[in-house]
């Protein structure tokens, strides 16, 4: 008797199991089916699905190219690619030239902080030089353009007697200031260097390169005649710069294509140069020897880099009190700050606050590395707030980083006055050499105890520098006491 003739065996759920009637017993058995064997597991956003020790499932649809953004992730909905926003706080990149600390909020970058941002200066890192010719060597000079500066062009007469007929003398060069504005580079005309030569000539004549552009090469003559090795033609090379990054990635330039512009001709002469920077450096000086007329001339050049500054957002009553801008002296960062909490009329806010500044100094490990270390030269910015005669104020406290380590961040409580600062402390840490310039970076952060006591206020921050710099000071407001504060930040000149 076939005991399974009437016997009807529902299909199980899981699609990776199979059924059949015993015929020894007349029952339905369930058993696994084979690894490898094609299913569904009925969802569209897998594919290939197969069965594997009893459970179906496929290989995600790979959606992977999807999300472009930093804010974004890839995701399948129905067997379709599509983009979903990421998680909340995350750092992204707003690419504003201001901005800071940016991340993502609902699927998009946000700005970050955004104070004032800028240039603090820009300085040549290296230095290359190289001589048009050699001549009769009567005084040499080195003339290199102030802080901030390049050559932007020459000025130079041509000599009017028979000895010198025609050969460069009153020879300036012209330097430009560089300047930086929301990320366009101009070059503005902003000071002679000292004027050599001195031989009877004509009226001086100037050649400047375009609009803002920098000396990056010279070519020109030397007088062929009977009187010769002096400089009879001097023609400038000039480039375009421009400028990448932002206030929290740093900023880099770029030296557009080069060409030269009219010159200063007395006589052909004997063809000299090009003589040019090397690339990505530009002129920042020149150098040679003179007497009545210019005999020799060369180039003194250089990278340019720039120091970038960020104020973070004022704390306090950003309306009230007089203004300063508190920067530590080149090559020094904040690690110190000292004030006084009111008492009184001005009760719980600080006043008569100020900051101490210390050298940042690289030595060499002797491993192929830098110790930095913190200088104290006794350089400390001006006390805001007066405290007057409205109020009273308990004794001065004063809050230090710990041994080297230098100040990199700022939390504030603040109702409509600043009432408590808290600084960030952290060791630096440099690469490079003082020839290219030093990399800066700072480590794990650490807080002294709070200058103030009353937190009753809105707390902000703690606003950290962004990494590559430290602090480099504050802006404040003030009047009897401190109205407002915010951190300045800075890529400081290692020592």
């Amino acid at each position: 008797m076939d005991l399974c003739a009437l016997v009807d065996c529902a299909a199980p759920e899981n699609v990776c199991e199979e059924v059949s009637c015993n015929p020894a017993t007349g029952q339905c058995e369930v058993s696994t089916r084979e690894d490898g064997s094609t299913c569904d597991d009925e969802d569209a956003c897998t594919q290939d699905d197969l069965c594997t020790a009893g459970v179906c499932g496929g290989t995600a649809l790979d959606c992977s190219g999807t999300a472009t953004g930093a804010c974004e992730v890839p995701i399948c909905v129905n067997g379709a690619c599509e983009v979903a926003a990421g998680p909340d706080g995350e750092t992204c990149d707003f690419q504003s030239f201001c901005g800071w600390e940016d991340t993502c909020s609902a699927g998009a970058c946000a700005e970050g902080y955004v104070g004032d941002c800028g240039l603090l200066n820009v300085f040549q890192r290296a230095t290359a030089s190289t001589l048009s010719s050699r001549g009769n060597d009567v005084a040499a000079f080195t003339d290199e353009c102030p802080q901030g500066q390049v050559p932007m062009g020459f000025r130079a007469a041509f000599a009017t007697s028979t000895f010198y007929d025609d050969n460069l003398t009153r020879f300036v060069t012209v330097c430009g200031e560089i300047q930086v504005n929301s990320g366009v580079v101009t070059v503005v005309e902003a000071s002679d260097l000292p004027s050599r030569g001195v031989a009877n000539s004509t009226a001086v004549t100037t050649r400047l390169c375009p609009a803002d552009q920098v000396v990056v090469g010279i070519s020109g003559g030397i007088d062929g005649g009977p009187n010769s090795n002096y400089v009879s033609a001097l023609t400038p090379k000039c480039a375009p710069l421009s400028i990448t990054g932002d206030a929290e990635t740093g900023y880099a330039f770029s030296i557009g294509t080069a060409a030269d512009v009219a010159g200063l001709i007395g006589s052909a002469g004997t063809a000299f140069g090009p003589l040019d920077c090397p690339a990505g450096s530009v002129a920042r000086g020149t150098f040679g020897t003179s007497g009545e007329v210019l005999d020799t001339i060369g180039l003194l050049c250089g990278e340019l880099f720039a120091t970038r500054v960020t104020t973070a957002p004022t704390n306090g009553n950003a309306n009230t009190g007089g203004v300063s801008t508190l920067d530590c002296p080149a090559g020094q960062v904040p690690y110190s700050v000292t004030g006084r909490v009111s008492a009184g009329f001005w009760s719980g806010i600080l006043t008569e606050f100020s900051v101490q500044c210390a050298q940042v100094v690289a030595t060499d490990d002797g491993n192929g590395g830098w110790t930095v270390t913190r200088v104290d030269v006794g350089d400390t910015l001006p006390a805001q707030g007066s405290l007057g005669s409205w109020s009273t104020a308990a004794s001065s406290e004063t809050k230090t980083c710990p041994d080297d380590e230098f100040m990199v961040g700022l939390s504030v409580y603040a109702r409509d006055r600043v009432d408590q600062v808290e600084i960030a402390c952290a060791p630096l840490s440099v690469t490079g050499s003082p020839s290219t310039g030093f990399d800066v970076s700072y480590g794990a952060p650490s807080a002294p105890d709070p200058l103030g006591t009353n937190t009753s206020g809105t707390f902000s921050g703690p606003y950290m520098c962004p990494q590559g710099t430290a602090a480099g000071g504050f802006f404040a407001r003030h009047g009897e006491v401190l109205d407002a504060l915010a951190l300045r930040c800075s890529e400081p000149l290692v020592r």
